[in-house]
């Protein structure tokens, strides 16, 4: 089992603590052309030979079983009670950073985030983060051949009334993510589809 990073938004951290999201899409770059074959172990085979002789793209978050700690938007402070502690957008919870084998650095790293402001989930270190997730499931499809119940599953909320259906809004979800990146929704990329499970 090996353990990776992975980014996500304070609305999707809030869906995850909800126990409303278990899926993720990112995006397979480069792009194949064409997707030959799907593996167990989450690999694809495309039309795109490598020097090693290994012919499949495997996923950068992992295969099944591994885990995954969630960065997300943070700031580290000094309470007026003289606590130093971290602070998640999400929710607005604090933590103590408290002493542990690891406090001198816990210190050392935490001393140059204090401030009031918030901090981009990119610099959030490992003992920050508070949300571990295992993956349960990879594969491999073009982002238009999500189901509405995948799109539920990427933490899209059900709205009655004559609102988008998820699908759809997860449509705009997406491009508002990835169309300046050049992978909009008309493109209809390939994407790693990621199951994940929380992990207490």
């Amino acid at each position: 089992m090996k353990e990776r990073l992975i980014s996500f938004s304070s609305e999707m951290v809030r869906a995850i603590l909800d126990g409303r999201k278990t899926q993720t899409r990112r995006i397979i770059q480069p792009q194949p052309k064409v997707v030959h074959g799907s593996h167990s172990d989450g690999s694809i085979t495309t039309e795109r030979i490598f020097r090693s002789g290994d012919q499949r793209i495997h996923c950068p978050y992992g295969k099944q079983g591994d885990r995954l700690w969630v960065k997300e938007t943070w700031r580290a402070y000094e309470r007026k009670d003289g606590l130093d502690v971290i602070q998640y957008r999400a929710g607005g919870r604090f933590q103590p950073i408290e002493n542990n084998e690891n406090a001198a650095n816990l210190w050392l790293s935490a001393r140059g985030c204090h401030g009031d402001e918030w901090r981009s989930s990119r610099f959030m270190p490992r003992w920050a983060s508070r949300i571990n997730l295992e993956i349960t499931d990879i594969r491999v499809q073009r982002v238009q051949e999500i189901s509405e119940e995948d799109a539920i599953a990427e933490g899209i909320e059900i709205v009655r009334g004559p609102i988008l259906r998820p699908g759809e809004a997860f449509s705009v979800l997406w491009d508002s993510i990835n169309e300046k990146k050049g992978y909009g929704w008309g493109m209809n990329p390939y994407v790693w589809v990621i199951e994940f499970k929380r992990v207490i």
